[in-house]
């Protein structure tokens, strides 16, 4: 279903006569929860050919399980670390 949006949404369009094509990067917040293991190892190994940028929030743990798919094709890695009393978080660069 996602990559059906986003292939539509990247789909090249006509705006009066002049044909446009945009390339938009891909956000999944949580997207493995309801996946049972056999298809999240499928659907993590081909999430790369989904587009040419993909955001990927996904717990610590689930990234752990699913480190060996997403690595080859992660450029950078970022933490939200919930900042305690408080309603905001912080983002910092993750080291491996």
């Amino acid at each position: 279903f996602v990559k059906a949006i986003l292939d539509y949404s990247n789909s090249a369009k006509s705006e009066d006569g002049i044909e446009v094509t945009k390339d938009y990067p891909l956000l999944i917040d949580a997207p493995f929860g309801d996946i049972s293991a056999g298809n999240l190892s499928k659907s993590s190994r081909e999430l790369h050919n989904f587009s040419n940028q993909i955001i990927l929030m996904i717990d610590e743990d689930k990234y752990e399980a699913l480190r060996n798919a997403f690595d080859p094709y992660t450029a950078n890695k970022y933490m939200f670390n919930k900042v305690n009393g408080k309603n905001y978080s912080t983002i910092t660069p993750r080291e491996d």
